[in-house]
């Protein structure tokens, strides 16, 4: 084990022999000394099925640190093949404790896999910890990973549907909710909130260029972004909350108890300093409120079950 000229030198029948436990061992002993070998030997198997990469991941470096550039850049493809491999990355706290570009790589490949589940195994890291690599890395974050939103976050509505949401429990906000799909969101967030601090005209440009309708948890990410620009701003923002109204107003993923939390917050912040013709705009619109017909109909319909049972629906979730 771990003697790289007896392993460089071995001779099997067959190239798929290198897939042998007992050959993945020899290579896994190398992974760190001789990447290149490893990667010569293992890419060209790659991809063939799942229970095979399986075993080519297990012979890449224990120790991500430790990977060379090129491995690096292949245990990402397996990532995004079989995002579920990311629950044997033992070192994601101590990448985010060093401040690495590579958890951003990381988190990139499993968005792309469509990954959203329980991090089970996996240890990201504390609350303070993530926060503290979102504010020291921002603008990456928000320019490599807000796009990619898209790719997994179910769109919801633009109305409350309760029924709707309990279906992707891994994009709500609640205590007992360890989705990536959520650390994603909050790590988002607090990019966004950093950004709007100390770069406020580029993050206030980013809202302003979001074309809507957009999934509901990147419209929490952006107002929650938007609550921290300074006062001066607040015709800006209040602007922005006026133009398609509809679609910003409710946010179902952050509070349970009231889609409007965000939005009465975004009110209460900077309506105040406003420009007057800019309030009563915003006064109208919300006085005239009120949902289409078939949008009221369809809503009342999915309070009934499949038999025609009244479902009980929290009307406090979207009144303000």
């Amino acid at each position: 084990m771990g003697h790289q000229n007896f392993i460089k030198h071995l001779r099997f029948s067959s190239e798929n022999e290198w897939l042998n436990k007992s050959n993945i061992d020899l290579l896994s002993s190398i992974a760190v000394s001789n990447p290149e070998f490893v990667l010569e030997k293992l890419r060209p198997l790659a991809f063939q099925s799942e229970e095979n990469d399986n075993k080519i991941y297990s012979a890449l470096c224990y120790d991500a640190r430790d990977d060379s550039d090129e491995m690096f850049k292949f245990r990402l493809e397996l990532l995004e093949k079989h995002p579920i491999f990311v629950n044997r990355m033992w070192s994601l706290n101590e990448l985010i404790i060093q401040n690495s570009p590579r958890v951003i790589d990381v988190i990139e490949a499993l968005i792309r896999g469509g990954y959203t589940e329980k991090k089970n195994n996996t240890y990201w890291g504390s609350k303070e910890e993530l926060k503290k690599y979102a504010f020291d890395n921002s603008q990456t974050i928000i320019n490599r990973i807000l796009p990619l939103i898209h790719n997994i976050a179910p769109e919801y509505p633009n109305r409350p549907n309760i029924i709707y949401l309990n279906r992707h429990d891994v994009w709500l906000n609640h205590d007992n909710n360890d989705s990536f799909a959520r650390m994603i969101v909050d790590l988002l967030k607090d990019a966004c909130c950093k950004c709007a601090i100390s770069n406020s005209d580029e993050f206030m440009l980013l809202a302003k260029k979001t074309t809507y309708p957009i999934p509901t948890v990147e419209n929490e990410i952006l107002i929650y972004g938007l609550l921290f620009l300074p006062n001066k701003y607040s015709t800006d923002v209040i602007t922005w909350l006026i133009a398609e109204f509809d679609y910003k107003i409710f946010v179902q993923t952050y509070n349970p108890d009231d889609y409007l939390a965000y939005t009465k917050d975004l009110i209460r912040k900077y309506s105040e300093n406003c420009e007057v013709s800019i309030f009563t705009e915003l006064e109208n619109k919300i006085l005239k409120w009120n949902e289409g017909t078939v949008e009221m109909i369809n809503h009342f319909k999915r309070r009934f079950d499949d038999e025609g049972n009244f479902i009980y629906s929290n009307s406090k979730q979207f009144c303000g």
